[in-house]
């Protein structure tokens, strides 16, 4: 599996981990290359109310 992270804020981490969503794909038996990419966004924000803003990396 190829993994991809972009820096976060201090203090703020990912909550997932890629050796966890190995593990799992393998355990269900998943054979195709997988690319994880991990990068901050507002898609979670509850302070800018409704939609969908992309973070620039």
């Amino acid at each position: 599996m190829i993994s991809e992270i972009a820096k976060l804020p201090k203090g703020k981490s990912y909550v997932l981990k890629p050796s966890a969503l190995a593990s799992a794909l393998q355990g269900a038996g998943v054979t195709v290359d997988t690319h994880l990419v991990r990068a901050p966004s507002c898609i979670f924000c509850c302070d800018i109310g409704i939609g969908f803003a992309p973070f620039a990396l």
